[in-house]
């Protein structure tokens, strides 16, 4: 249950399903794929950043 809430919450901040799925792969290695999955939700993460920033930019007319 705890995996697919995570999947459900990357979701709902727009991680396309590719990535999502790229992740899940990625599991299956292991700890030999932990630097990437941690590179995946930190680019993940600045989009998601970049998004908010922006809109609250625009929102606010900054």
């Amino acid at each position: 249950m705890e995996w697919l809430s995570f999947m459900v919450c990357l979701r709902s901040r727009n991680m396309p399903l590719s990535e999502m799925k790229k992740y899940v792969e990625l599991t299956q290695y292991g700890k030999e794929s932990i630097s990437e999955r941690k590179e995946m939700m930190l680019k993940h993460k600045k989009k998601v950043e970049d998004l908010y920033y922006f809109g609250t930019q625009r929102k606010f007319g900054y």
